[in-house]
């Protein structure tokens, strides 16, 4: 898994979220030591999608 925070290439300021095909507890934990703040596994509803980018810039989605 690529050590998105640690390589020095990305401030910790920026959002990041991981999108794949891996669904195991196990892969969401590794994505998110690597320093991605949420991780979204496929598929996904739209739904889901947009309340993970609302996580990561601050904004508020409630929708169902």
């Amino acid at each position: 898994m690529f050590r998105l925070r640690q390589n020095g290439r990305c401030p910790a300021r920026v959002p990041a979220g991981s999108l794949t095909a891996y669904a195991r507890g196990e892969e969401q934990n590794k994505a998110l030591e690597s320093g991605f703040q949420v991780h979204i596994a496929k598929p996904f509803s739209a739904v889901e999608f947009v309340n993970a980018v609302a996580a990561l810039t601050g904004k508020s989605q409630n929708r169902p």
